[in-house]
């Protein structure tokens, strides 16, 4: 472009500059002229930044009516002036950037109460209370004011707005400004500005001539357009970086927009974007060059640039031309390719092997990871790398313990190491990966970050802990298989004992029968015959109990104790014994409770059974009391009596199969084993406490299993 072409679209953008000045100053001294306020509605979608601030301070400042500390902390700490003014113009509050002000003008402190009149310079005092009455009747006023503090004018941008209380009534009047004297600098220094280009001018030749023999001498091929398309200059650089052998045709003659090569490669399309006012970012490409019919091609090429078009505007900000930067990056993209293909070949490996690399720099404790990594561990490869705190959000909590004492020892001695890690996908579930990390060291030797690599070795891990369930599950298997042929070998030798002799008795029995027809004595070896019947049908009784405990599935009953309890007492009225027993029930049940009923009804038989067969006759009152206390959690059963207890050798032993705590007992010896043996199947707890001659208490702990549970 021409210098004379120059000089006048600068001399243009003066005019303009100058009217916009006149514009601006002329409003401004209309805003300023006798400090008049403006009534200006509050509308959210046109206000400025400043009046935006302004408007959030008056909120706060209507809160500190409530004097809140945290909203005057904020005030304090805006910048601005803040103050809230009650109908009798005394000031309720100030922040420091107020009492700073009030100070400079009083030469005394701020006290809360002061009136804000003698602080308006009389000339605005009416227009003051005006305002400060509109504003009590709902309305917000800004304008803008210039005031002297200690011989400096400063200009201020004010707003009045009413401070409502919890009934919508006006309490107060909020009042914000803001200093925009910096504003006001600005406009004068705009004009010196503009008088300052005047003489610039003259210096716009010679720049030229300077501009010109620097775009010559470039690193980098230069090129200018006209508005046309046509090329209209070229530096040397361009020249070879294009093989250009006609320059003449070059720059009189081509067309960036119609030529076939720059249409093919899409360079066309970004000067016709260009055109339309919008710079392009760099961008590489690749040209072909070969067309023996172009009157500027020396030889047959291809060519990878670097370009970056850019519009240039008049000053109406129309395009008048389009400049283009080209660099020659053909070796540069030719490595990046080798390099890209080395990169392809990597990840290919590290993906058929589960591997992947990382590294973490000390300075910034940041991660860099390999695609394989972020795709391990169900990430987007696109996703922004984690820094160091953050990966130990994705790590097993037991884990990372162990991996930073690791990291610690690298960084401060410098070791290797080896580790295996649980990594939390995005599913939340875990992934055990072995990690293995050296530290970087840079030119000076010292730690500066860790390197490393990922194995992904899951399915190894999950293969040793099933296997290493299986061997657990193998030994209790093995272990409950041992009780089971112990208990096996003991049910065996008692049964035989205990359903033998029984029969022995009767059969005993019969023979006596035989020999006798007194029916005194016949009678009598009846009874006893009955005796021995009833001992053997116990016995079966028990025996099934236990069966139906070990393989009955688990039922979810409703269970009310009042009832159940009776119940089970009911059963036992007739029992010798019983009517010289006092039961007591309490129980506390205030929400349902669910098991298995069946199973509670063997539990308490055997208790109940025992603790009436045990009673204590030569006791004035023999008890038997049941205490239940039921929550949404559990039932806890106590079942105590008064009876002939257990001594304490034999307490231990209770729960054992076929112990009897008593020699002449005449019980089964399985009935507080098949009890342990149904608390353990409703998950409860069992225990028993006692004391020879003076009774037994057995603690039961039954979980409340409702049916939704």
């Amino acid at each position: 472009m021409s210098s004379s072409s120059d000089i006048a679209s600068l001399r243009k953008k003066i005019a303009a500059l100058e009217k916009e000045n006149r514009m601006l100053k002329k409003e401004l001294d209309k805003i300023s002229r006798g400090n008049k306020m403006v009534n200006t509605p509050v509308v959210a979608q046109s206000e400025s930044l400043e009046e935006k601030a302004l408007t959030t301070e008056e909120h706060i400042l209507g809160e500190t009516v409530q004097s809140d500390v945290y909203e005057r902390a904020i005030l304090d700490h805006t910048g601005h002036i803040n103050a809230l003014i009650d109908t009798s113009y005394a000031i309720l509050f100030a922040n420091k950037k107020a009492q700073e002000k009030i100070q400079l003008i009083r030469k005394s402190d701020f006290q809360p109460g002061l009136s804000a009149l003698p602080l308006i310079p009389a000339r605005a005092l009416n227009t003051f209370k005006k305002s400060f009455q509109s504003v009590l009747k709902g309305e917000t006023r800004v304008g803008i004011i210039k005031y002297k503090f200690i011989g400096d004018w400063q200009w201020f941008k004010y707003r009045f707005a009413p401070a409502y209380n919890t009934e919508g009534k006006v309490l107060a009047v909020a009042f914000s400004a803001m200093e925009i004297s910096d504003l006001k600098q600005k406009e004068e220094n705009l004009k010196a500005a503009l008088k300052s280009e005047h003489k610039l001018i003259a210096g716009i030749q010679a720049n030229e001539r300077f501009l010109n023999s620097i775009i010559d001498n470039l690193p980098i091929g230069f090129q200018l357009y006209d508005k046309n398309g046509y090329s209209i200059r070229m530096n040397e650089k361009q020249q070879e970086l294009l093989g250009i052998k006609n320059v003449q045709y070059a720059v009189g003659e081509f067309n960036i927009l119609t030529d076939p090569i720059m249409k093919e490669s899409g360079i066309s399309q970004v000067f016709i974007s260009a055109y339309r006012g919008e710079t392009t970012s760099n961008f590489e490409t690749e040209v072909n060059f070969g067309n023996p019919e172009n009157k500027w091609e020396t030889h047959r090429f291809k060519k990878y640039y670097n370009i970056k078009v850019c519009p240039i505007f008049d000053a109406h900000h129309q395009v008048t031309a389009v400049a283009c930067l080209t660099q020659d990056v053909t070796d540069r993209k030719l490595v990046l390719k080798e390099l890209l293909k080395s990169k392809n070949a990597l990840e290919e490996a590290q993906e058929f092997g589960k591997l992947g690399t990382w590294r973490m720099d000390l300075k910034t404790q940041t991660l860099t990871w390999s695609k394989q990594v972020f795709e391990s561990f169900g990430l987007d490869a696109e996703a922004k790398e984690p820094t160091y705190k953050e990966y130990q959000q994705m790590l097993h909590p037991e884990d990372w313990e162990k991996l930073a004492g690791k990291v610690t020892d690298t960084l401060e001695n410098g070791s290797n190491y080896e580790i295996e890690l649980r990594h939390r996908l995005p599913d939340g579930t875990y992934q055990w990966w072995y990690t293995k990390g050296k530290p970087l060291i840079d030119d000076e030797g010292k730690i500066v970050g860790i390197s490393g690599i990922n194995i992904d070795i899951n399915s190894r891990k999950q293969a040793e802990i099933k296997m290493k369930e299986s061997m657990e599950q193998l030994q209790i298997l093995n272990t409950e298989l041992q009780k089971a042929n112990r208990e096996l070998d003991r049910f065996v030798y008692s049964a035989s004992h205990d359903l033998r002799a029984p029969i022995a008795s009767v059969l005993g029995l019969i023979e006596l029968c035989k020999m006798t027809t007194d029916a005194n004595e016949l009678k009598d070896y009846f009874h006893k015959q009955e005796i021995s019947i009833q001992k053997l049908d116990h016995f079966i009784r028990d025996i099934l109990d236990y069966s139906r405990n070990a393989r009955m599935e688990l039922q979810k009953d409703p269970i009310e104790f009042q009832t159940f309890i009776n119940d089970i007492f009911e059963q036992y009225d007739y029992q010798a014994h019983s009517e010289n027993i006092q039961k007591i029930f309490k129980i506390n049940q205030k929400s349902a409770f669910f098991t298995d009923q069946r199973r509670l009804n063997v539990i308490f038989n055997n208790l109940i059974s025992n603790a009436i067969r045990y009673s204590d006759l030569r006791k004035s009152q023999s008890y038997i009391e049941v205490q239940v206390n039921c929550t949404t959690k559990e039932a806890r059963i106590s079942i105590s009596d008064n009876g002939q207890g257990i001594s304490k050798e034999h307490v231990d032993k209770v729960f054992e199969m076929f112990y009897r705590g008593r020699e002449s007992g005449s019980g089964s010896g399985l009935g507080l084993y098949i009890v342990k043996e149904t608390i353990d199947k409703l998950c409860g707890k069992v225990d028993l406490t006692s004391e020879l001659g003076k009774g037994t208490t057995i603690i039961l702990k039954i979980p409340n299993t409702p049916p939704n549970a």
